[in-house]
């Protein structure tokens, strides 16, 4: 699916091997999702739900089977990681929003978030039994009462309030983004990830400056769910969990939603050309 997502040139490095290595072979998605346990099944129901509805979308047409699908790893990933569950909504309504209607894709998914945010703090008022803030300040309230880890850090109690989810979002973003630090190892099992997660900020930085010039995407709309589904899906990450051991296994789950695009959109043959010895 993602080879028709991101077509294009060939460059020197295969497309198809990239969307490989960004799938299938991140260390750390393939260490944590390869056993069976809940991350194994989380990762699971994601990729079914993700490629029903791309299907879905692409041939304009949701079948009873795909529908089925769709429906079922809904309920297993509200069943298993419910703050997932809740993350999904805006990026696939957005989604399939952006898809149908051909508007802007960029802006179709800003309104829906704006729109998303707002119900976020105020649909308990209207239907007390459903309240968003409580759900991921449970979540935060049970790992923190658990037993402290040996790779425990600091994490700020959430209030169900807006103020305390906005001054409490750049801990959250640290945490996801940059732990465990160079160095920040309180056990050597932990050293291979931090080394993972940096060779991921070369990535990004090499991105910056050699991305393809006019790349083409056969779907916006999707590129736009990818990016904005990992980043709510990460700040919740970082609300919630309280140790780096569990906050590098349930990122490893959706490191591929955001480094499959970036190794598909680097231009690889003018990265290479710098490292050729011209005679």
């Amino acid at each position: 699916m993602l080879i028709l997502v991101f077509p294009g040139p060939k460059d020197s490095v295969s497309r198809q091997f990239l969307v490989i290595i960004g799938c299938f072979l991140l260390p750390s998605t393939l260490y944590f999702t390869s056993g069976i346990h809940k991350d194994g099944l989380v990762f699971l129901m994601l990729a079914v739900l993700v490629y029903s509805i791309y299907q879905s979308l692409h041939k304009n047409s949701f079948s009873a089977r795909r529908s089925i699908l769709i429906v079922t790893a809904f309920l297993f990933l509200f069943l298993l990681r419910n703050f997932v569950f809740l993350a999904l909504l805006p990026a696939i309504f957005a989604w399939i929003l952006a898809d149908r209607t051909k508007w802007n894709a960029g802006l179709t998914f800003i309104a829906v978030y704006l729109f998303s945010g707002i119900l976020f703090f105020t649909v308990s008022y209207i239907n007390p039994a459903f309240d968003p803030p409580a759900i991921i300040i449970t979540k935060q309230a049970d790992y923190i009462n658990l037993p402290v880890a040996s790779t425990q850090i600091p994490l700020t109690p959430l209030q169900p309030n807006f103020m305390s989810f906005v001054s409490n979002a750049p801990q959250a973003l640290q945490h996801i983004f940059l732990r465990p630090y160079p160095g920040e190892q309180p056990l050597q099992s932990l050293l291979p990830f931090s080394i993972e997660l940096l060779l991921y900020h070369v990535l990004l930085f090499l991105w910056i400056f050699f991305r393809r010039k006019n790349a083409v995407v056969a779907s916006k709309s999707f590129l736009f769910f990818l990016l904005f589904f990992t980043l709510t899906v990460f700040l919740f990450i970082g609300y919630i969990v309280p140790n780096l051991g569990s906050l590098v296994r349930y990122r490893s789950l959706y490191l591929p939603f955001i480094i499959t695009p970036v190794l598909c959109f680097l231009d690889w043959n003018k990265l290479s050309d710098l490292f050729k010895i011209k005679k």
